[in-house]
């Protein structure tokens, strides 16, 4: 996005972030003001009818705003960045930083955040220019109707609200077993099973017979060859739980 000097709206949905709350969108619309009219107009348009917040120059910057904190802002404190790349789009000091700024958080945090849509170019051009895109799957315009980019955007957002209430879900699930179960020894036998890919492992505790009953987080069966009962992490909440260890338990161990 390039700087654009209007605006009046702001997102419905706040964070806290050192103690200052700050707008949060759905999406941030980074483009080249000279896709505006032609384009980028009726998509902002298109996605306010499904209610979809969007970090939008034109919209979001107001009267008398630091433009560069507030766009900063945007790109930090938004889900999804949309990116219409097209020629006008290549080489603007402040389209690169955009796409920068949210390739950087992607790869950090391994989650997809950038959704590219190609206008008015194309796949050469994109590649010529910014090799590490040639691997995220693009929409092109020319292909797709802004009601169809809109559709598309929604079941991206709807996918990643499920994502975000299970992994809640998950978490408050994990904060009670890992209460209960919080001995040393447990942990390095979990972080066992972590390290080994998840196989059946033998009980951490002979002597604390029962351990896993009323939870779902475990699994166990009847080993065939030597007749014992293994154990391991059931592979519903395998990846959940692996990402949890990591940050909140292995931190004490």
């Amino acid at each position: 996005m390039e700087r654009s000097e209007k605006g009046s709206a702001s997102a419905d949905v706040c964070i806290m972030k050192e103690g200052i709350f700050m707008a949060h969108y759905d999406v941030f619309l980074s483009h080249a003001n000279a896709d505006k009219i032609d384009f980028v107009e009726e998509l902002k348009k298109s996605f306010d009818k499904l209610g979809i917040s969007v970090f939008y120059d034109k919209d979001t910057l107001k009267w008398g705003d630091n433009w560069k904190k507030k766009i900063i802002e945007g790109l930090e404190n938004c889900d999804f960045g949309v990116i219409v790349i097209s020629n006008s789009f290549f080489g603007r000091e402040w389209t690169e930083k955009e796409l920068k700024t949210l390739l950087s958080r992607q790869n950090k945090s391994g989650q997809k955040i950038i959704l590219p849509i190609l206008y008015n170019t194309t796949l050469k051009e994109l590649t010529a220019h910014y090799k590490k895109l040639t691997d995220i799957q693009f929409l092109d315009a020319s292909q797709y109707d802004i009601k169809d980019i809109t559709i598309q955007l929604a079941s991206v957002l709807l996918s990643e609200k499920t994502r975000t209430e299970k992994q809640a879900g998950n978490d408050s699930l994990f904060d009670d077993f890992f209460q209960r179960m919080n001995t040393l020894s447990f942990y390095e036998w979990f972080s066992r099973l972590i390290e080994n890919g998840n196989q059946f492992i033998e009980d951490y505790d002979e002597n604390f017979i029962g351990w896993h009953l009323g939870s779902d987080i475990i699994q166990q069966k009847e080993d065939k060859q030597t007749g014992e009962t293994v154990y391991r992490i059931n592979p519903i909440y395998y990846e959940d739980a692996k990402a949890y260890f990591k940050k909140k338990i292995r931190p004490q161990m």
